[in-house]
């Protein structure tokens, strides 16, 4: 359901790490994950994330590069130096639903 773009670009490995383990504690696990930039070494550990070098500067441009390669319905932006609910992808899905099933006239 969801392309998660998380653009890197000199996180602190702390943040980076609390980031990615806030991700894989999701209890929706409907998701992609996609990691722009040179942060391998921390995403080793984590195989279901995809890792792709950013072919160009900035984090807008990062986050268009993985738009272009995601597969998902939706997308949700996390910044490398934060940090999720474990429920945040099960809100925004039934947001979403309850969103589409509604009666918008």
């Amino acid at each position: 359901m969801f392309d998660v773009i998380i653009p890197t670009y000199k996180t602190p490995i702390p943040f980076l790490k609390k980031c990615l383990e806030s991700l894989s504690k999701q209890t929706c696990k409907d998701y992609t994950a996609w990691i722009c930039d040179d942060m391998m070494k921390v995403i080793n550990k984590y195989p279901n994330i995809n890792y792709i070098k950013q072919r160009g500067t900035g984090v807008s441009q990062a986050r268009n590069q993985i738009i272009k390669m995601g597969s998902q319905s939706y997308v949700a932006f996390l910044d490398s130096d934060d940090e999720w609910d474990e429920n945040y992808l099960t809100n925004m899905k039934k947001q979403i639903i309850s969103y589409s099933n509604s009666d918008t006239g």
